[in-house]
């Protein structure tokens, strides 16, 4: 499985309801890869990199980045400003 040859979504790509899932496409396809099956189809570790030809090391590496880049692009969705 190679998901880096997915082709990216244009940057002003949207879900109708404007989920955390129109993020997560936006990402670039290495991130996006990783997110998609480590959170939505429920795969460990080990077996996402074993389906994309990584090492673990480097599955986790692209899990932090992409959970960072989601954070940044999602602060405004889930932080309270009134906290």
């Amino acid at each position: 499985m190679d998901l880096d040859t997915l082709p990216e979504r244009p940057a002003n790509f949207e879900f109708p309801d404007n989920t955390v899932l129109t993020e997560v496409m936006r990402l670039p396809a290495k991130y996006r890869g990783v997110i998609l099956l480590r959170y939505y189809e429920g795969l460990k570790q080990k077996e996402v990199a074993s389906a994309l030809g990584l090492t673990e090391g480097k599955v986790r590496t692209r899990l932090n980045k992409a959970n960072e880049i989601l954070r940044d692009r999602l602060k405004e969705w889930y932080y309270d400003e009134e906290s």
